[in-house]
């Protein structure tokens, strides 16, 4: 579920935030690590973050090979025009539906009480 299209829309603070918590896991494993790992660990899980939430950063769903960035970059060169994604709406199956809770025998037992 994409939050940002690129990684230049996430606020610094949440970048910030989201660095925090991971040293913070990363300092906290039972192996204590240098300093210099810790900081490659961070930018790892970093890198992983953004690409569950930016969209471009996501995996491509009929080529995971590459990127929605890639797939774009593609796009752009076989058009000849330059592509950029402003914005995106994603649309999941099932939203919004609630499910009906019905009772038959409550239902059955309101007809015949007529």
């Amino acid at each position: 579920k994409p939050e940002y299209v690129s990684v230049d829309d996430i606020p610094a603070e949440i970048i910030e935030k989201e660095k925090r918590i991971l040293r913070e896991q990363a300092l906290n494993e039972p192996k204590p690590k240098p300093a210099n790992v810790i900081e490659k660990m961070v930018e790892g899980r970093l890198n992983k973050f953004f690409e569950e939430n930016v969209l471009l950063q996501q995996k491509f769903i009929k080529n995971p090979d590459i990127t929605i960035k890639d797939l774009v970059g593609e796009a752009t060169s076989a058009i000849g025009e330059k592509i950029s994604v402003r914005r995106f709406v994603r649309y999941e199956l099932g939203e919004g539906i609630e499910k009906r809770k019905d009772n038959l025998a409550d239902e059955i037992s309101k007809m015949t009480q007529k």
